[in-house]
C-alpha cells in the first residue's frame, strides 16, 4: 500500500523550511553567534576567503593554515 503524497503539502514544508533557515542564519535571530563559533566576520563572509580556501583563522582546527 502506498500512501498518497500531495505536491502541495511537499511544497510548503519545503518552503517552510528555507524560511525557519534563512530566518535561523540572518542577524536578528542567530546570525552573529553562528559567525563567531565558526570564525567568521562580516569581511570573511564578504569576501568568502575562507570560504573558498577552507583555511581557519584559529590554530588548531581544521583546514589549510600554514603554521
Amino acid at each position: 500500500m502506498v500512501p498518497e503524497i500531495t505536491i502541495g503539502a511537499v511544497l510548503l514544508a519545503t518552503a517552510s523550511s528555507m524560511v525557519v533557515g534563512a530566518i535561523g542564519y540572518s542577524h536578528l535571530a542567530f546570525g552573529t553567534s553562528w559567525m563567531t563559533a565558526v570564525g567568521h566576520d562580516e569581511e570573511s563572509l564578504r569576501t568568502g576567503s575562507t570560504a573558498i580556501t577552507g583555511r581557519s583563522r584559529h590554530r588548531g582546527e581544521r583546514g589549510t593554515q600554514k603554521t
